[in-house]
């Protein structure tokens, strides 16, 4: 396993401190190992406690807006339901459960909505359209 020379790549990664890219290349075992995902514990003053979600990986979110994505346009509800069934793990809940949450507060689910989204550590232009679909 070799290390990548700050030197040799100095300027090509802007937002990196040069320090940071003294790093070992990695192993295809090694990425799939990794537990790159995350979580988070989502407090819930409306309802009274915590939900705990996860991060979602690049082909579960990619599923996941192909199949909210109807004519062209984002199916919102679906969307949402969606992302919270994949993304909720203390409750652990199933789509058709999902959709019961639609019923609650806009401010709590847009909360936990967000929260995925961020946990998920998805783009910039993501947030931004994922803000559009759950405006505060």
């Amino acid at each position: 396993m070799g290390t990548i020379d700050p030197a040799t790549l100095a300027g090509t990664f802007e937002a990196a401190p040069v320090a940071a890219l003294a790093l070992p290349i990695l192993s295809l075992d090694g990425i799939l190992q990794a537990d790159d995902l995350g979580s988070e514990t989502v407090p819930m003053p409306e309802w009274g406690g915590v939900v705990i979600i996860r991060g979602l990986g690049y082909q579960e979110w990619n599923g996941i807006r192909s199949t909210a994505t109807v004519n062209g346009e984002l199916d919102e509800a679906l969307f949402t339901k969606m992302l919270l069934s994949a993304a909720m793990t203390s409750p652990a809940v199933t789509q058709d459960q999902a959709a019961l949450l639609m019923g609650k507060s806009v401010v709590a689910v847009d909360r936990l909505a967000k929260a995925v989204l961020k946990v998920s550590r998805i783009g910039e232009d993501a947030v931004a359209e994922a803000e559009a679909t759950f405006p505060s």
